[in-house]
């Protein structure tokens, strides 16, 4: 093995700034943890409060009575409605999806024949019509 550089090498301007750096971030590590979690008690209060606060209004919305229904009100029609509400708040990103493909337009047949000419494989030209079916 290779002896290592002298003393007097490794000693120097570069070595005295890498050990005021490792001071100055222990004494900023030293000051952090401590105003870091000073305030957690708080913290922690203050959530228990705010999670007591939701959970009374969750259990509200859980437990409320259900609306009247109207005397000629259709039951099948107010299931559907009560499914959409129940399954918007539980996936709301599937309602979005399913509104969203309801709102596509619909794909309709053309009135008249559509004519188009096909080349095959072997370089045959075949004409039709695309809306009966295969090219003739």
């Amino acid at each position: 093995m290779r002896p290592g550089a002298p003393d007097s090498t490794l000693e120097g301007k570069r070595l005295e700034r890498i050990q005021i750096g490792g001071v100055l971030f222990t004494l900023v590590t030293a000051v952090f943890i401590p105003v870091y979690w000073l305030p957690e008690a708080n913290r922690q209060a203050s959530f228990q409060e705010r999670f007591d606060e939701e959970s009374v209004e969750r259990g509200k919305l859980v437990f409320q009575q259900a609306p009247p229904l109207e005397e000629d009100a259709d039951p099948v029609a107010f299931r559907e409605e009560e499914r959409a509400i129940s399954l918007g708040m539980l996936f709301p990103r599937a309602i979005r999806r399913q509104y969203s493909l309801q709102q596509q337009p619909r794909y309709t047949v053309p009135s008249r024949p559509v004519d188009a000419t096909v080349v095959g494989r072997r370089g045959r030209t075949r004409t039709g019509s695309l809306s009966s079916g295969a090219p003739r």
